[in-house]
């Protein structure tokens, strides 16, 4: 008797399937075995990107199960603060760890769904295992990273064309940039009794439904002698925005025009430059 052997791809979860051939006298015949199927895992619902708020603070979380596999990782970065995901899901619950970022400090994390909404449980064992537990929503946001791949002209004022869909899913968005931002500039001049500086605060919301607006803040400035203090007001512009490498694209939403600059972010700054100009904001509250 002729046995066969087929072992499929260990990608694909090696299963071990058994023919059975005809027997070598004509008179009896048997009926070859149906081959054992390999049956995939079904599609996870652990997948896809998730937003949320908590305390005042934005929250992303990405995830991406691996081909019939139990395993799922993923991205989480709340208040501009990344780390890694690294899970595997066992009965509708993912358990498994997340490493940040810049400290590379490793903690248990627990990814459920309680309805509609996906649940995340976070022990802090250097702070009596204090939980930090946060319900997240499904997105239809694109998100995308502060990718190595484009550099920009200094400063260049462009008109794209087929801009209509920036606010739509057809760009990405790096979700490291949400949140409040300041910039202080200051200027001084003169010395001594003759010296004066002045400061300026300028501020930037970049919000995650790909809106974002600036505005000016308080002045303030003076001499030895003379303090001056004011207000812009509600001196406000809005825009559209998306990322493209180290491209963040402003985008005017009246006519679709696009002022392009570099950027550079980490969880707590962001810098912006364009030609010999350079602004570096703090993330705020």
């Amino acid at each position: 008797m002729k046995n066969k052997i087929i072992i499929l791809s260990p990608v694909f979860m090696l299963s071990l399937m058994l023919f059975s051939c005809q027997d070598a006298t004509p008179k009896v015949k048997k009926k070859p075995m149906n081959p054992t199927k390999t049956i995939l895992n079904p599609t996870s619902t652990f997948s896809g990107n998730f937003t949320g708020i908590h305390n005042q603070k934005e929250i992303f979380l990405t995830l991406i199960p691996e081909t019939g596999s139990k395993k799922v990782n993923g991205s989480l970065i709340i208040d501009g603060r990344k780390a890694k995901i690294e899970v595997t899901e066992n009965n509708g619950i993912c358990n498994g760890k997340i490493t940040e970022e810049d400290t590379k400090k490793q903690y248990s994390i627990l990814i459920k769904f309680i309805g509609q909404k996906l649940n995340c449980t976070i022990p802090f064992p250097e702070f009596n295992n204090q939980v930090l537990s946060f319900n997240l929503d499904k997105s239809s946001l694109t998100f995308g990273g502060n990718e190595d791949s484009i550099v920009i002209e200094n400063g260049t004022t462009i008109t794209n064309g087929n801009s209509s869909g920036t606010n739509g899913s057809n760009h990405k968005r790096n979700p490291e940039v949400i949140g409040k931002w300041r910039f202080t500039e200051v200027l001084s001049s003169g010395s001594g009794e003759f010296y004066a500086s002045f400061s300026t605060d300028y501020f930037l919301r970049i919000n995650a439904d790909g809106t974002a607006i600036t505005w000016t803040g308080k002045s303030v400035g003076g001499t030895n002698a003379v303090s001056i203090e004011g207000s812009y007001g509600t001196n406000v512009q809005q825009y559209q925005w998306y990322t493209n490498g180290k491209a963040f694209h402003f985008v005017n939403p009246q006519n679709n025009q696009e002022q392009v600059v570099n950027y550079y972010v980490e969880p707590y700054r962001m810098m912006f430059s364009y030609g010999n100009n350079k602004r570096v904001y703090q993330r705020i509250n």
